[in-house]
């Protein structure tokens, strides 16, 4: 339970920090078109928000689950070997995916990302994964490469 809680506490930081970071990259008003500060922003805030959103769902999932509130107790959150396992290596695909975009391009990167984390969800058949992930991948690289003629490596 400890891991449904601290994961997203991790993402939420390190949403805060990305914005923060992204508030010196230069900006450009929405008639010029889209700038480079625009997106970081919006993203950092969005999945912000919906980070501690899911910190909160789970908190009170596990206060209600394991403590009473008539009697005062303090609801008992632990992690087991799997959780921490299962959390650490979906944050370590998530960083090897940052460092693979410029290797190996975007739409590889990004497919390997969302098939790791269907897999790690649950998503069977395997196939049924490896069809969708290259088609998310597509879809977010014709959307911003196509829409909003932001630059990706293919």
């Amino acid at each position: 339970m400890a891991a449904r809680i601290a994961f997203p506490a991790v993402i939420a930081l390190l949403a805060f920090m990305y914005g923060w970071i992204a508030q010196g990259f230069p900006s450009m008003s929405l008639d010029e078109g889209f700038g480079p500060g625009l997106f970081p922003g919006v993203i950092a805030a969005i999945v912000g928000v919906l980070a501690l959103v899911e910190v909160m769902i789970q908190s009170m999932s596990a206060y209600r689950s394991n403590g009473d509130p008539a009697l005062g107790d303090i609801p008992h959150v632990s992690i087991s070997l799997r959780e921490l396992a299962a959390t650490c290596l979906l944050v370590a695909l998530v960083v090897a995916t940052v460092f693979a975009i410029r290797h190996i391009g975007f739409i590889a990167a990004a497919s390997g990302l969302v098939f790791g984390l269907s897999l790690a969800m649950g998503m069977r058949p395997i196939w049924v994964s490896a069809l969708s992930s290259i088609a998310v991948a597509l879809s977010a690289h014709f959307i911003f490469s196509g829409l909003f003629g932001l630059v990706l490596a293919f």
